[in-house]
């Protein structure tokens, strides 16, 4: 990525803006410059900004160093809507990620002290005929399948580890999708490419949830995918899961399995998670068991999480992971993790 450029960008942007309104009120009467104003303050209170930036330190046991990765990122969400009703719904959510020795750094990085540009969600939802259930999707999104499809969790250290079991997270492609009062659904189709756009020809993944209103104290749902993603050449994924949220008033059950194969190779893998929230939300401890099976060679690891909200856009949470069948005499593969995120 050409991070000098987007800099360069910006600060032109911060250097040209006055005199862009300075020009503006020369060139326009006062009632017109207030109305220009006016009319700007309703696209603003129109639409969801924030700016999010986090930190985030990995030490891992056996290694000498303590890595860190960085996010610098804007967060934008806007409605559009007509006298007849919504037309759909925008989200826009780029970052720039900085990796600095991590214990193990993300493939997209190209070393171990790099600068990289992401997405997370960049698509528009186009829901003029939601009420006849029928959305469609464009863009970049979380491929629809399992507990990652109604759980929010980009962002934090906390996950449902759907980049391990599906090989991919997040797309680029379209949906139908949509939602009523006892069930939800989406099915996509994406390039199979992940963070950039690459048509290696053959490539794709084709995924879909169905399952019942996440606003349930009981929420369940089945999954799909079938996809050919890049992996030394283009190698074949296939997954079928079963997914399930308990809520109740203070804490929550979620569980997941999943049965599958990766070319050749028999794959079986599940998580069950525990969470307790305090009464305003504002505090979240959580436990989860995880498992994963291919053609016999069994692993399994838990993690044990908390988060503390000091604010509405301030939040530090920790995560310690410990693998729970290290082999007889080796060292018990174990990390720790402290964040801290700010959005304003």
């Amino acid at each position: 990525m050409k991070f000098n450029q987007l800099k360069l960008y910006l600060l032109s942007a911060l250097v040209t803006l006055p005199a862009t309104i300075g020009h503006a009120q020369e060139s326009l009467g006062a009632g017109e410059v207030n109305s220009l104003f006016a009319w700007s303050d309703v696209v603003r209170n129109d639409v969801r900004f924030s700016w999010d930036l986090s930190t985030r330190s990995v030490h891992a046991a056996g290694v000498d160093r303590t890595g860190f990765l960085t996010a610098f990122g804007a967060d934008v969400h806007k409605v559009f809507s007509s006298p007849a009703g919504d037309i759909g719904t925008l989200r826009l959510q780029g970052y720039a990620l900085r990796a600095d020795g991590l214990p193990m750094t993300p493939g997209f990085f190209d070393s171990a002290h790099d600068w990289e540009w992401t997405y997370r969600f960049f698509d528009f939802n186009y829901t003029r005929y939601a009420s006849e259930g029928v959305n469609l999707r464009v863009g970049h999104f979380e491929v629809p399948y399992g507990l990652e499809q109604t759980q929010s969790t980009n962002g934090t250290l906390r996950d449902y580890f759907s980049r391990t079991n599906l090989g991919i997270k997040a797309d680029w492609g379209l949906s139908l999708n949509g939602a009523n009062a006892t069930r939800e659904y989406e099915v996509g189709l994406t390039r199979g490419s992940g963070n950039l756009y690459r048509d290696l020809e053959e490539n794709y993944v084709f995924a879909g949830r169905l399952g019942t209103s996440r606003e349930e104290p009981l929420a369940f749902g089945a999954s799909f995918m079938s996809a050919r993603l890049a992996s030394n050449g283009l190698a074949r994924r296939e997954r079928l899961g079963l997914d399930a949220v308990w809520s109740g008033p203070k804490a929550t059950l979620l569980g997941e399995l999943n049965i599958g194969h990766d070319e050749n190779v028999d794959i079986t893998n599940g998580l069950f998670e525990l969470n307790i929230s305090s009464p305003d939300e504002r505090k979240l401890a959580y436990t989860q068991l995880l498992g994963a099976e291919a053609d016999g060679d069994d692993r399994y690891w838990a993690t044990l999480g908390a988060l503390q909200n000091f604010s509405d856009g301030l939040t530090m949470s920790a995560q310690w992971q410990v693998d729970l069948d290290a082999v007889e005499g080796a060292e018990r593969g174990e990390s720790f993790a402290l964040q801290l995120r700010c959005r304003f």
